[in-house]
């Protein structure tokens, strides 16, 4: 039992559901039965160590191994080294960071573009099923009720979770559950719902005084509490990206059962081909889940799907403005989950970048679209961002490096102190040349050489034939076969320099990246609101890209209230055979 294992055993302890991930410097490694588990699912081999199973994977490319083990269905904790090795006393600090579940996971590798990855919590109440659905990638929140138990398992289905949180007093119900879904199905005890404590976690995640203007009702807030409870377990801290509940009334939308879903074949399964393949042209990930929504939920009320219809009219008739906005389209990225990254603290360099050039193109977006009626809905709500904007062009590389603090993800010009840091490594190979060129001639040893390597820094390496010129002021650093390395004060002072160069660089290039997506946090809300702007567009662009293409036409409402339908097409079926009949 080394300090080591006794440090892991405490932390496998307290999550004894979790697959440990165990951070040991540049590797995460898993031991005893999670190592056996881990090197199975991922295919990696099975070590051993003082007769302790072992197996690790690296932690640059953890993302990829998580993915896995997540799509399998399992929680994994990551545990991280929470003090620099180089300067800790004995074992170094080790905790729990986070815990990814299916339906937590924010990581854009880890997710799927264009569906919503959704977490399902499910209380009762007398009757009724109450279910809060929540995308954390997103931060979409809906509370919904079913009848009975078939309508709760249709409104599962069709919803998709990749993780369903089931009240203890459910559980008899999970078997039955886990027939109709691939989700993850988790058993949270009774007290988690509990009114009193739903009402605190559903203030502290929308940072309110008073619930009363949800117009929630209690075991709707109990759900809802429930859910947040868990989230807050999960991420150690509230979500503050998560919107405020959508509450989903049958009047609004025609809730489609499971069954319907399959039989109008509305998205792939066993059968070749599907209406959501046929009707995507869309171009971002937020229009790709927006059109999967809008298939699953179609719209009951006419001035709704009139408003629609117009919209894509527009598009329609108008080639040049639909092939203008899918070019301005194609600088779109995904919004609605670069926010939530920056709301959790899991923004990268990229997303920054791909933030900026969204936001370029929102006023090109909006001023095509704004002398358009059936679009001026939209674009009131379509907000730019200009400050937002100059602060990413101001701090933000065109090109920026995949890792904060190497130096190369602020621009420059934008910190002075980076600046100068970074001019001096730049210029540090001149410095160096100069450094061995003054030594050659003061020596006159031509083959001097000045060189660095990561384990002896910088040095001075003479050939043994002419180690004899050799001055006093030459420490000796190392011997080889074929020749001997020395540093002297002035290399040991430039050494110094570019080395806190280095660290200085790391730790104030963090701050600078922080500092800037601390100031766009303040803008997330709006953020968010836009990204369900542009989801919208790209959308209705979308049907009516496929429209001119398939030649649809639009659809009338009858004064009579009757059904007429004249030459017919099915659009699936029509893609698969060569003569189709009307």
């Amino acid at each position: 039992m080394t300090p080591m294992m006794k440090q892991y055993l405490e932390v496998k302890n307290s999550y004894k559901d979790c697959l440990v991930l165990f951070r040991l410097g540049d590797f995460y490694e898993t031991f005893l039965d999670d190592a056996k588990l881990v090197s199975k699912e991922l295919q990696i081999v099975l070590t051993s160590r003082n007769g302790v199973p072992m197996a690790g994977v690296p932690y640059h490319s953890i993302n990829g191994y998580l993915k896995k083990l997540v799509t399998a269905g399992y929680k994994v904790a990551i545990c991280e080294q929470t003090e620099d090795p180089a300067f800790a006393k004995g074992l170094v600090k080790r905790e729990v960071t986070r815990v990814v579940t299916p339906g937590t996971i924010v990581e854009d590798e880890l997710l799927p573009e264009s569906e919503n990855n959704y977490i399902i919590a499910v209380g009762e109440a007398d009757e009724l099923f109450i279910m809060a659905t929540a995308d954390v990638s997103t931060g979409e929140v809906a509370l919904s009720a079913a009848d009975d138990l078939e309508s709760m398992k249709d409104f599962i289905a069709a919803t998709g979770p990749s993780q369903i949180l089931l009240r203890e007093s459910l559980k008899a119900l999970k078997r039955e559950i886990s027939e109709i879904t691939f989700a993850m199905i988790e058993i949270v005890e009774d007290w988690h719902f509990a009114l009193s404590s739903g009402i605190n976690y559903v203030k502290e995640f929308y940072s309110i005084a008073s619930i009363d203007h949800l117009e929630l009702n209690n075991k709707e807030i109990e759900v809802l509490g429930a859910l947040f409870k868990y989230l807050e377990t999960i991420n150690f801290g509230p979500m503050k990206h998560l919107s405020l509940p959508r509450v989903i009334r049958k009047s609004d939308s025609m809730q489609l059962d499971a069954s319907t879903i399959e039989n109008l074949n509305l998205f792939r399964l066993e059968r070749k081909g599907s209406l959501f393949e046929i009707l995507d042209a869309t171009i971002t990930g937020m229009g790709k889940r927006r059109l999967r929504q809008w298939l699953l939920s179609p719209l009951t009320d006419r001035e709704k799907i009139e408003e629609r219809l117009d919209a894509v009219q527009t598009f329609y008739y108008d080639r040049h403005l639909l092939d203008e906005l899918r070019e301005y389209f194609e600088n779109v990225f995904d919004i609605e989950r670069i926010t939530t990254r920056l709301s959790t603290d899991k923004t990268t360099p990229r997303d920054l970048l791909s933030l900026r050039t969204s936001l370029a193109a929102l006023p090109l977006i909006k001023e095509l679209i704004s002398t358009e009626a059936s679009f001026e809905r939209l674009n009131d709500r379509l907000e730019l961002f200009p400050e937002e904007l100059a602060l990413l062009q101001r701090s933000i590389m065109d090109e920026p490096s995949t890792v904060v603090g190497d130096g190369k993800v602020i621009r420059e010009g934008f910190d002075r102190e980076l600046d100068s840091l970074r001019d001096l490594l730049e210029h540090s190979v001149e410095k160096m040349k100069a450094i061995e060129a003054a030594e050659k001639k003061s020596t006159g040893i031509s083959s001097l050489k000045v060189k660095f390597n990561k384990v002896f820094g910088y040095f001075l390496e003479v050939p043994k034939s002419q180690t004899d010129k050799v001055p006093q002021n030459y420490t000796r650093k190392q011997t080889l076969v074929n020749s001997e390395r020395y540093i002297t004060e002035e290399l040991k002072e430039f050494e110094d320099k570019i080395l806190s160069a280095n660290d200085k660089i790391q730790i104030l290039e963090r701050a600078l990246f922080l500092d800037v997506c601390s100031r766009l946090l303040n803008s997330l809300q709006r953020l968010k609101a836009v990204s369900k702007v542009l989801s919208e567009i790209d959308s209705l662009q979308s049907l009516a890209a496929v429209a001119r293409k398939n030649n649809y036409s639009r659809p009338r409402f009858s004064n009579d209230g009757k059904v007429k339908i004249s030459n017919s097409r099915h659009p699936i079926v029509e893609r698969f055979v060569s003569d189709f009949t009307p």
